[in-house]
């Protein structure tokens, strides 16, 4: 839709539409009232209007400007493509020979409610309308048609033999033309289409001037209407405000605080005590302070007879705080903050400032009463908020990628209170790290494990003795229990798989279908290697061996004796004695018992194939020495070899 408001240039030429061509003189012939007109319609960018239909006014004056209109058609409808439209004048309110009878015509366009376009001179093609006011006049004497010579009219054609086009001159009466829907005028066309000029452009985009820059300490920021660069101070760390760490940490880290340093609770107002009541407090470094108040909160039986002074480092005159003007029994107000002092100006004095020092606070009892007596109490506290630049709060987790060093210090950074509560240094003479808790620092204890003592958080602590082995203190400090893959037969355990199948060949007690079984046997044989027997096999099950052991005559004066177990995958030997000759694992020499020699024992773990036997043979032997095994092994069975030397092999198994 064309936003009429936006139409400013109309040309409108004028033709004549077949009225009249030569005929015969007759006062009885009619001239058609019409006259085609044709226009270009443009908006105000220099273009044609859009295609579509307007409403339009036409009139006809005698002058250019003003005056009253001769003739008037319309509101008609137009169609306009490309800005060209075409109309016929006179096709509602004909036109008559007087309304073109003048000398001079201009015609009138009016497009909807816009002003009126300007008036455009009409050519010659109305004066056809004007030969009819001279068709109608009488005439004597006057030279018709049949008083011409045939001859006269020949190179003249009849009207009736000429196509349209001939009198109306319309594009648009042109049959067979070309279409050029698909074209404009040239006069419609904007200068630069001719001269592709970019200073002829209209609506230029702003262009950024060159050879211009900001200078020092300034970043572009945009252009401004006229090309110029928009330039504004850039980030300088040093041009932020103090407090500022909060915005550039999206609200994560402060450095603002409310610091509360509590004065004593509850001290009593010795009624008409003129010296007055005082309590002291002692305000730590905590930086630069941006306010400070002061609440009170006071019983006295008269408060129109109390006076408050306060008491800062450094100033020898008090700020008076309350000077008795409020009755009742009761005052509670934060001085500097909701209720203003009565002398004194704490911000001028202190904003800006580190408070720490001492602070006391006098209450008066004004009124003439008993001496001595108590007349109500009063509890006050100093409230500073902070710049501080002794610490920081962090909002969230604190993640820290690296070592976190708490700072060390030979005395308390600060005093332990409930407001410092959960504060922690380093004590470098004592290398404890201290923790302020219930007012009191505390040392943190650390576990050590290994250390044989037994400290917070520790199950067990055998020192050195700490195994991840069978009824051993584990290398954790944890006792042993079900469920750790170490099979402790000293707490029931009969196999431990460590997971959680209930009806597999380990349940979850730690209970197999096939217990650990002991393979011992004794000998003292004169000739090795000897075989000792066999572990059999079980269909579908594999041998475990889980340890081995060696008893008898084989201590630290006699032996060694070597032993092997073979077969289902497995090779491996165990040797005891009074040296250590070539073998996989060597026990420590069998120590004594009852009257003569006890188990040496070692953990191993052997898994062999499935379905296949185990043998086990003895070696080699040294050095008899009259020994022989009296002990009892871990699963309760009781050997005592009496009778002579002689050597006992001893393996733990089970079947899985």
């Amino acid at each position: 839709m064309l936003d009429f408001k936006k139409l400013a240039q109309l040309a409108v030429a004028v033709t004549l539409a077949a009225l009249v061509v030569l005929c015969p003189i007759d006062a009885r012939a009619t001239v058609p009232g019409t006259v085609s007109v044709e226009g270009l319609l443009s908006a105000t960018s220099g273009g044609p209007a859009s295609d579509g239909n307007y409403v339009v006014q036409f009139a006809l004056f005698a002058e250019e400007k003003g005056g009253n209109p001769l003739w008037s058609d319309g509101p008609v409808a137009i169609a306009v493509k490309g800005g060209l439209w075409t109309y016929v004048l006179g096709s509602q309110v004909p036109l008559t020979p007087q309304v073109v009878g003048g000398p001079a015509l201009w015609l009138s366009l009016q497009v909807a409610q816009d002003a009126e376009l300007p008036r455009q001179p009409v050519g010659s093609g109305f004066f056809a309308q004007r030969a009819a006011i001279a068709e109608a006049m009488a005439c004597s004497g006057c030279i018709v048609a049949s008083h011409l010579d045939p001859g006269v009219l020949a190179g003249y054609v009849k009207a009736a033999s000429l196509a349209k086009i001939a009198t109306s001159g319309s594009f648009s009466d042109l049959s067979g033309g070309p279409d050029l829907s698909a074209y404009v005028k040239a006069n419609s066309l904007h200068k630069v289409a001719g001269t592709g000029v970019y200073a002829d452009l209209s609506g230029k985009p702003t262009v950024p001037k060159l050879g211009e820059t900001c200078g020092t300490g300034l970043v572009l920021r945009g252009f401004g209407a006229d090309g110029s660069l928009d330039c504004v101070p850039g980030f300088d760390p040093k041009n932020l405000p103090p407090d500022a760490i909060d915005e550039v940490s999206n609200g994560l880290i402060f450095n603002q605080f409310v610091e509360a340093v509590p004065g004593k609770a509850d001290t009593p107002i010795v009624d008409g005590l003129l010296a007055g009541t005082s309590d002291v407090l002692e305000v730590p470094d905590i930086g630069l302070i941006q306010g400070v108040w002061i609440n009170v909160d006071l019983t006295n039986s008269d408060v129109s007879k109390i006076e408050i002074l306060l008491y800062a480092p450094g100033n020898a005159q008090p700020y008076a705080l309350y000077k008795g003007t409020k009755a009742g029994s009761v005052l509670k107000a934060s001085f500097n903050k909701d209720t203003p002092l009565a002398v004194g100006d704490l911000n001028k004095d202190w904003v800006g400032k580190n408070p720490k020092g001492l602070w006391s606070l006098l209450v008066r009892d004004l009124a003439q009463g008993s001496g001595g007596v108590n007349d109500g109490k009063f509890t006050w506290s100093i409230q500073l908020q902070t710049l501080s630049t002794k610490k920081i709060e962090v909002k969230g987790d604190l993640l820290v990628q690296g070592a976190f060093k708490f700072g060390e210090s030979a005395t308390p950074p600060v005093a332990c209170s409930a407001a410092t509560q959960g504060y922690a240094y380093m004590e470098p003479a004592s290398a404890a790290l201290r923790v302020c808790r219930k007012g009191k620092w505390n040392a943190v204890l650390f576990q050590e494990c290994g250390n044989g003592v037994l400290e917070y958080g520790e199950q067990c602590d055998d020192g050195s003795n700490n195994a991840d082995a069978p009824n051993k203190c584990r290398l954790s400090c944890d006792k042993p229990k079900c469920g750790d893959k170490i099979a402790d037969n000293a707490t029931g355990e009969q196999c431990d798989d460590g997971n959680g199948v209930d009806n597999d060949d380990c349940s979850n007690s730690c209970k197999s279908p096939f217990p650990l079984t002991a393979f011992s046997v004794a000998s003292s044989a004169g000739a090795w290697p000897t075989a000792m027997g066999t572990i059999p096999a079980q269909a579908g099950k594999k041998i475990v061996i889980s340890k081995i052991g060696i008893c008898g005559d084989s201590d630290a004066t006699s032996g060694p004796n070597v032993f092997s177990a073979k077969g289902a995958g497995l090779d491996f030997t165990w040797a005891s004695g009074q040296n250590q000759p070539a073998c996989t694992y060597f026990l420590s020499p069998t120590p004594p018992k009852n009257a003569s020699r006890g188990f040496t024992f070692k953990a191993v773990s052997h898994v062999g194939n499935v379905g296949e036997a185990v043998s086990v043979t003895w070696e080699s032997h040294i050095d008899y020495d009259g020994l022989y095994c009296t002990d009892t092994d871990e699963l309760g069975n009781v050997y005592n070899d009496v009778g002579g030397s002689s050597v006992r092999v001893w393996v733990l198994y089970q079947y899985q």
